[in-house]
């Protein structure tokens, strides 16, 4: 089953269906992740798979969208919290994830004023698995609730672009409205990248 997961992501880099997402450590860009596009019907539903090569780091985020992950390979801590105080995840906790039915998580969409602590999380990999690209997921994206997402910093919510903006990373990755196509989208820039 994995032979096949790994020939059909190069597939899709060879086809330029996949996006590299960059962030800065220690003031170097590194590969965070690569996520390759199945299906893209706007931003309302989509079909992802995500491969890891760096956990998030920072606080706790959002999504705009409900989202439904199922992990394909390796396995990951997720950090997540049991409430929000003024806008501030409080009693975080993490829960080991890992491949099979049983490890499905649903992350409900922040909402418009981003008070839905259900929505925050955090993923960390295991020091083996950095740099791997080991840990692939399936992510599916529902119908779009917020318009934006982002961070729950110590000072209140942070945009996802304010924050990528200070880190210096946004001029470095193509923009998801570059891919053109419903199934498997196409961006040229990225066709025989990886």
């Amino acid at each position: 089953m994995m032979g096949l997961l790994n020939k059909f992501m190069h597939w899709m880099e060879k086809h330029g269906s996949h996006r590299d997402i960059y962030r800065m450590e220690n003031g170097k860009p590194v590969l965070y992740l690569r996520r390759y596009y199945v299906v893209k019907f706007g931003d309302n539903f989509q079909i992802l798979i995500h491969k890891f090569f760096r956990g998030d780091v920072g606080p706790l985020h959002d999504h705009p969208n409900s989202s439904f992950g199922w992990i394909l390979r390796g396995g990951y801590w997720e950090t997540l919290c049991q409430g929000l105080r003024s806008g501030i995840p409080h009693n975080t906790y993490w829960v080991w994830r890992e491949p099979g039915l049983f490890k499905v998580g649903h992350r409900p969409a922040g909402n418009f004023d981003h008070s839905d602590y259900r929505a925050y999380h955090k993923v960390s990999l295991n020091d083996s698995d950095i740099d791997t690209g080991h840990v692939v997921t399936l992510f599916i994206t529902g119908k779009r609730t917020s318009h934006s997402w982002g961070f729950a910093t110590d000072r209140g919510y942070a945009h996802f672009a304010e924050h990528s903006k200070n880190e210096g990373v946004m001029h470095m990755q193509v923009a998801h409205t570059d891919y053109k196509g419903w199934f498997f989208p196409v961006n040229p820039a990225m066709i025989g990248k990886h």
